[in-house]
């Protein structure tokens, strides 16, 4: 079995274990529940695993063939980078760093490299990744100076971004955070912040956004993108961030 697995930025793991099919074969019979060939060594699949038979039960001792391996796949991100995996065991370890590359622990902790293809990860998991939720998004749009409802020009681009992406979602949860920079007192840019947020939230459900949460909340000039002195007007801090999921 695995028994360790650190997992890097950016990379996604598919980790399954493997099923077992009952096969006819006219010079193989059964058994102990497995299947065997005419020199009575166990006909196994092409992943490694023995072939069960229908007669074959938990009960049984196998003949080497009673635990399947584990798998483990990397796969890369929606936007084609690949980070990597450590697949480690009692018996060594295996680092995958590309892109379909696969590994498989068999009992004793042996580690078999397998490298599998797009097309393949699909045939045997495509049931699994299509009930993946999408991975969560970030959005932020800027305000003009002192503005609790003016939108910069380069913002209206993505507000649409946000309008698309939620329209892809049926029950998003949205937070918006509103922040701004440090022109200004503590207290009014912590109501400040809160009315972007609230600015925010009103064009999204104004359109009629329907969401399973949408938080929202300021934070003021306490955590700026740029760090800035006092009353130093930035517009890059006069933000509000919009994460969903």
């Amino acid at each position: 079995m695995v028994s360790d697995m650190r997992l890097r930025p950016l990379a996604m793991a598919l980790c399954a274990t493997s099923s077992l099919l009952a096969a006819g074969m006219a010079s193989a019979q059964a058994v102990s529940g497995y299947l065997v060939d005419s020199s009575g060594n166990p006909v196994r699949s092409g992943f490694g695993s023995c072939l069960r038979t229908g007669s074959w039960s938990a009960a049984q001792p196998g003949i080497g063939c009673d635990a399947s391996p584990d798998r483990v796949v990397l796969l890369p991100d929606p936007d084609g980078k690949v980070g990597a995996v450590v697949v480690r065991s009692a018996a060594g370890e295996k680092v995958l760093d590309t892109a379909y590359a696969g590994a498989e622990v068999v009992k004793g902790g042996a580690i078999t490299p397998r490298q599998e293809s797009a097309e393949g990860v699909q045939a045997r998991y495509g049931s699994v990744l299509g009930a993946t939720p999408p991975r969560p998004v970030s959005f932020v749009v800027n305000f003009a100076t002192g503005s609790a409802a003016e939108l910069t020009p380069e913002s209206a681009p993505v507000i649409a971004a946000i309008k698309a992406e939620l329209s892809k979602r049926p029950a998003p949860e949205i937070t918006v955070i509103g922040h701004t920079d440090r022109v200004g007192k503590l207290e009014g840019n912590d109501e400040l912040s809160k009315r972007r947020a609230e600015a925010v939230r009103d064009i999204l459900s104004g359109d009629g956004i329907k969401a399973a949460s949408m938080e929202v909340a300021g934070r003021g000039e306490r955590e700026p993108v740029v760090a800035t002195a006092d009353e130093v007007a930035e517009a890059r801090n006069r933000r509000v961030e919009i994460s969903i999921r």
